[in-house]
C-alpha cells in the first residue's frame, strides 16, 4: 500500500504547482463583483522526499510542505510534524482522511501549463456572471479544474492543497485512503 502511495505522489510531484491554503473565507460576491463563493490565500509549496532523526527507515517519507506550520511527513502507519523547537506530533495514519475532488477556480494569476481552463468569468463580474459593465476595461479571465486535497483528523490536523493537476490529486488522494 505505500509503494502505491508513492507512486501516486511521484505523479502528484510532477504538477506544475500545488499550492498551500494557508486561510479562507466566504466572499462577498456583491460588493467584490465576483462570482466566487470563497476568496482563498495560498503560498506555492514543494513536494518532496524527506528525513527525520527521530524515525529510522530505510525507504523515503513523503513531504507535504506546510506554509504556515509544520510540514507533513508521511511514513509507513504513520504521520510525523516536527516543530523546530523539537517537539513533534505522531498520527496513525487510520486516523487521517484524505479528501480528494476536483474543483473549479477563478485563477487571476498565471495558468498551470498541466491544468484544464473548463470556462471563463469576467474580472469584475455580476451575480448572474455578466461583465459588470461600470467598470472600464473589464476583461475575462479562466476558470480552471484543480485538484483539492484536505487533510484531516480527529486530533486536530487540518490541512488544505490546490494542485494544478486535479488527475494527480485525485489517485494521491485514492491511494491515501
Amino acid at each position: 500500500a505505500y509503494a502505491a502511495l508513492v507512486r501516486a505522489y511521484d505523479t502528484l510531484r510532477t504538477s506544475t504547482f500545488v499550492w498551500d491554503v494557508t486561510s479562507d473565507r466566504d466572499a462577498n460576491r456583491f460588493a467584490e463583483r465576483t462570482t466566487a463563493t470563497r476568496v482563498v490565500d495560498r503560498k506555492p509549496v514543494t513536494l518532496a522526499y524527506a528525513e527525520s532523526d527521530l524515525i529510522r527507515f530505510n525507504g523515503r517519507a513523503l513531504k507535504l510542505a506546510n506554509a504556515n506550520g509544520e510540514d507533513i511527513l508521511v511514513y509507513p502507519g504513520l504521520i510525523l510534524m516536527e516543530r523546530t523547537d523539537g517537539a513533534f506530533a505522531l498520527l496513525d495514519l487510520r486516523e487521517v482522511q484524505v479528501a480528494a475532488e476536483s474543483m473549479k477556480f477563478i485563477e487571476s494569476e498565471q495558468v498551470p501549463t498541466d491544468s484544464e481552463v473548463v470556462g471563463n468569468t469576467w474580472f469584475k463580474a455580476n451575480k448572474d456572471g455578466s461583465p459588470d459593465r461600470r467598470f472600464n476595461g473589464n476583461y475575462q479571465i479562466p476558470i480552471c479544474l484543480y485538484g483539492h486535497l484536505t487533510l484531516t483528523s480527529p486530533t486536530g490536523l487540518t490541512e488544505e492543497y490546490q494542485v494544478s493537476n486535479w488527475r494527480a490529486a485525485m489517485a494521491f488522494g485514492q491511494a491515501f485512503n
